[in-house]
């Protein structure tokens, strides 16, 4: 099986009422340090329905390394119900026309270090690209082996 992630792409919405600066605390504790050294964190400003600012962040990954590096890290700090979550919830977060993964990191417990899925509307949305050459591809039996999902 040859299946790997070619592109990571991390988005979240800081609305006037959130701490920047919790915000991007968030940011470490799902990338890690290093890997937001590394890498550029794009930022737009919106303006929200009641004339208040929205922050965009975003951050992309696309050199392998840094790819290894953020999996490694993520996959150690998603907890083990979330993992159990992804797994059963795969085939409603698989795009398999893009082959693209999602995944929505809860910000509240992210502040805290805990890395949590939930569909909240305060969350990181985390978008695994996947490639492939192969006919068949098992992409969950692939991300289960990335540590990224777990069977019940």
């Amino acid at each position: 099986m040859t299946i790997e992630i070619n592109r990571i792409e991390l988005i979240m919405s800081v609305h006037a009422t959130e701490s920047m600066k919790k915000n991007d605390q968030v940011l470490t504790n799902i990338l890690s340090e290093e890997l937001l050294k590394k890498n550029k964190i794009i930022t737009e400003e919106f303006e929200g329905g009641y004339g208040n600012p929205i922050i965009i962040k975003k951050v992309e990954l696309a050199k392998k390394k840094d790819i290894e590096e953020f999996i490694a890290f993520f996959s150690q700090r998603l907890t083990e119900e979330s993992k159990k979550k992804l797994f059963s919830e795969f085939e409603e977060r698989f795009d398999e026309n893009k082959n693209r993964f999602y995944i929505r990191i809860e910000k509240e417990e992210a502040y805290k270090g805990i890395l949590k899925t939930e569909n909240s509307p305060r969350n990181v949305k985390i978008e695994l690209r996947l490639k492939t050459f192969d006919a068949n591809p098992d992409y969950k039996k692939f991300l289960t082996n990335k540590g990224i999902l777990k069977e019940n």
